[in-house]
């Protein structure tokens, strides 16, 4: 597959997914995440209607270091020990302050 055929096929899966209802913008998103923090992304991501145990796509124009540590953190653990891993009853006194 080259490079144009790859770009079309990106092209055609992001429209379809945003034709079927299945995309969410999120604004401001920089400067979120002072330090890595699973707990405080996986709450946005259910604030959002996004399972944490399924599959999701992110795509960012800038990306912050802590956003990508966070994200592999939650990778790590969703390999590691399943995605009960990543449901703990641990509350973080910050999620109330992150918008969406």
């Amino acid at each position: 597959m080259d490079a144009m055929e790859k770009r079309l096929a990106i092209s055609t899966v992001i429209a379809s997914a945003a034709a079927s209802g299945g995309t969410i913008v999120v604004k401001e998103f920089i400067g979120r995440f002072e330090k890595p923090r699973k707990n405080k992304f996986l709450d946005a991501m259910k604030r959002w209607g996004l399972d944490p145990k399924g599959k999701t796509i992110f795509l960012m124009v800038d990306v912050e270091e802590n956003l990508v540590l966070t994200l592999a953190v939650v990778e790590f653990l969703n390999a590691r020990y399943g995605v009960e891993a990543l449901v703990t009853g641990d509350e973080d006194e910050n999620v109330r302050k992150f918008s969406t």
